[in-house]
């Protein structure tokens, strides 16, 4: 003990002691704002992070980018085995323990019995965005307000359902006889609540994000005529909801401020009246012509070709400006634009083919420095490189419809080819660094999906060898590759089964939602 000089205070003198450290909270600076907010350490995952999904709040981190290391490379280790993560987060681990009372949790006061966990996890297994293909924001968002809307919750459990009891190929009758009808139940129950609640700007919002979701159920079941209504109906009521929205600010709706799920719904409403609805993929060599058209009442945009940035800040930046452009060169005829047009000048002394062409080459001048980017960094984050290429491939097929269009008889058209084998091959490479600890989520939804828009555009012989050879190394718990592998190898004019039937129609509005569609009309 050591007196301090000038005092009557004992000190405890130790000669060398190591100098205390601080101790030093977790790293707050990424992630989602609620947990920046009770400054806990956010785990960054997609949709939501665990973090907020246990304690019942809205996550609100940025679906703009998939992290920027390699996933395929390592997978994530003592990750959490509660039944949260295993439906909320794209956690590399495998979940052994699917069950909601293995502890108590808030998933108790949400879902009445294990069948509906079980099935609303069907439906987040199903609508997962793992960066691969464009993402679809709303559907990333969805499984958050299920959470905290029983309206919502209820479809997203019957969409669980439907999807076993009419797209799963292994399936028994029995079993598809009970699933069918837990899925009337809960799509019943969500019919109830709307028809009887109060119309309020709130519940025009949950009825017409509600639309989108029926129209999924529809497209599982084959009542694409139902499909038709709903989605017309929600539109309407996505109409009336913004409309009020701007007589309540007093702006129009260009300039009117929308949060991130009002933003979401108006973009998927464009975004589904602008492409047309890809019915059958062509999974055989021929061409896919049935496809249903949903023309757009209205004939302006929320934005403006002419406010079209000189670059993009990210993939859904420039996915967002990629539908303003095809939803006007798609909607408007070119040749009847009068001088007195916003659009006036791309129209001024300038045919058709000029305009069109002019238009789609400033989008992609904007592209271009993520598209370089991307490359670059192909080694570091296949991820975000396969979604680029895909948004490269539409530019190209676009380019090239409007060749076909313009100028039928031109010898000189763009190369699809080439961009098409850079997905295959990076889907190989996923795939060969794919492991079992990284789940089935890793293999059908990241992999698997880009394989699909592939398969979708292209009917090269070589590049489908190639995709069929690739689907025949995957692992024999993948959901798609069976399928796949089945409508690929189908005899010409031969009926696909009811089931496959099914499962081909939901991939392919599963593609038209993300915008993984062209716009520029076939010949």
């Amino acid at each position: 003990m050591a007196k301090l000089p000038g005092t009557n205070v004992l000190a405890l003198d130790l000669p060398n002691r190591p100098k205390p450290t601080k101790k030093r909270g977790p790293n707050t600076r990424s992630g989602c704002k609620e947990c920046k907010r009770r400054h806990i350490k956010c785990d960054e995952a997609k949709p939501a992070c665990r973090r907020c999904v246990i304690a019942g709040l809205t996550c609100d981190i940025s679906f703009t980018q998939v992290p920027t290391r390699n996933r395929a490379i390592r997978p994530r280790e003592n990750s959490d085995m509660s039944s949260t993560a295993s439906t909320t987060s794209s956690s590399s681990t495998e979940i052994s323990d699917y069950r909601i009372l293995t502890k108590p949790n808030h998933i108790l006061s949400i879902f009445g019995n294990q069948q509906q966990w079980n099935l609303f996890s069907v439906f987040v297994f199903s609508s997962q965005q793992t960066g691969t293909i464009p993402i679809n924001t709303l559907a990333a968002l969805t499984p958050q307000i299920a959470h905290g809307d029983n309206v919502i919750r209820e479809i997203c459990v019957a969409i669980g359902a439907a999807a076993g009891a009419f797209a799963d190929p292994r399936s028994d009758a029995s079993t598809d006889e009970k699933l069918s009808r837990t899925s009337l139940m809960h799509y019943n129950r969500a019919v109830s609540t709307i028809t009887g609640a109060k119309t309020t700007n709130d519940t025009l919002l949950t009825v017409a994000v509600a639309s989108i979701l029926f129209v999924t159920y529809d497209m599982l079941r084959g009542d694409t005529s139902s499909a038709f209504v709903h989605f017309n109906h929600g539109r309407k009521v996505a109409d009336s909801y913004f409309d009020q929205r701007c007589k309540e600010r007093g702006v129009t709706v260009d300039r009117l401020p929308m949060s991130t799920l009002e933003s979401a719904l108006y973009e998927m409403v464009q975004r589904l009246t602008t492409y047309p609805w890809a019915l059958e993929l062509g999974f055989t060599s021929a061409r896919a012509d049935h496809k249903a058209h949903m023309y757009c009442e209205r004939s302006d945009h929320r934005y403006r070709l002419e406010d079209l940035p000189a670059w993009f800040r990210d993939l859904p930046h420039a996915l967002t400006w990629w539908d303003v452009v095809q939803h006007y060169l798609y909607h408007h005829d070119l040749t009847k634009v009068t001088r007195g047009d916003y659009h006036h000048k791309y129209s001024d002394k300038a045919t058709p083919w000029e305009q069109s062409f002019k238009i789609i080459q400033q989008w992609h001048n904007s592209f271009l420095p993520l598209l370089q980017c991307a490359r670059q960094n192909r080694s570091e984050d296949l991820y975000t490189y396969m979604s680029t290429c895909i948004l490269e491939a539409l530019y190209l097929e676009a380019l090239t419809n409007l060749h076909l269009k313009f100028r039928p008889d031109s010898n000189v058209f763009p190369d699809n080819r080439s961009i098409y084998l850079e997905i295959v091959r990076a889907a190989r490479e996923m795939q060969q660094n794919w492991s079992k600890a990284r789940g089935i989520a890793a293999l059908d939804n990241a992999v698997a999906r880009p394989l699909i828009f592939v398969m979708f555009k292209c009917r090269d012989a070589s590049i489908r060898r190639e995709i069929e050879e690739l689907l025949l190394r995957f692992d024999p718990s993948s959901e798609l590759a069976m399928p796949l592998l089945v409508m690929m190898n189908r005899e010409k004019g031969k009926e696909l089964p009811p089931k496959l039937r099914n499962v081909e129609r939901a991939l392919g509005w599963h593609l038209t939602a993300c915008g993984c569609n062209s716009g520029a009309p076939w010949p």
